[in-house]
């Protein structure tokens, strides 16, 4: 009988052992969490239009910004990714899409159409990141924006029509995660879309009393 036991006992073991290999070389990781630019459009009342429709392209950044995991920055520059967070696309187009929406919804341009539409548009807005980035301390995180944008006219050897460089940065994060940094980003995008409207309405403005 006591042999009879032992071999169960050695059986039951080598079926936990097999099953245990197996759990550690099939477990899957958690799948990523995917976030949007979500926001209410801010309106831009402008008296004056280009007359001409733009294309918007997917903006270019630098790295490590070209990819859609989250970018952590600590203090003294280090630079982690968060695998488990991550934006729905790169940075460059949730931007595109962003500002297409908004100039679509407004009066500067009589169309807005993305990089891949159709409809012949001969001013082109394309932009370059420097910062999209969750900025965390011991203390408080802020998102932080940082891009350059240009307006170009095709019709005239790809001329600059307008340049600017712009640099935000959002009140301190309620909260230290990813969910709270998305909104704060949010806000920052559509800080950064109001601001460029205004000074594009501003400029024509200018080109029209000069």
């Amino acid at each position: 009988m006591s042999s009879r036991i032992m071999h169960l006992s050695m059986m039951t073991a080598a079926i936990f052992f097999v099953t245990g290999c197996s759990s550690l070389l099939f477990r899957s990781s958690p799948a990523p969490v995917y976030y949007q630019l979500r926001y209410e459009p801010a309106p831009v009342n402008c008296r004056e239009t280009f007359k001409k429709g733009v294309r918007i392209w997917e903006f270019s950044a630098s790295s490590p910004y070209d990819q859609p995991e989250m970018v952590v920055v600590k203090p003294g520059g280090e630079v982690s990714f968060s695998s488990g967070f991550q934006w729905a696309t790169v940075p460059g187009a949730l931007i595109a899409q962003a500002l297409l929406q908004d100039f679509s919804g407004g009066s500067l341009f009589p169309q807005a159409v993305p990089s891949s539409g159709p409809i012949y548009a001969p001013l082109e807005l394309t932009g370059h990141f420097y910062e999209f980035a969750w900025e965390r301390s011991d203390s408080v995180s802020h998102a932080v924006l940082k891009v350059q944008v240009s307006l170009t006219d095709s019709e005239r050897a790809h001329s600059v029509v307008f340049r600017k460089e712009y640099s935000l940065r959002s009140p301190p994060m309620a909260q230290d995660s990813a969910a709270a940094f998305a909104g704060a980003m949010s806000g920052l995008v559509r800080e950064f879309s109001l601001n460029l409207r205004q000074d594009l309405c501003r400029m024509l403005g200018s080109l029209q009393t000069s």
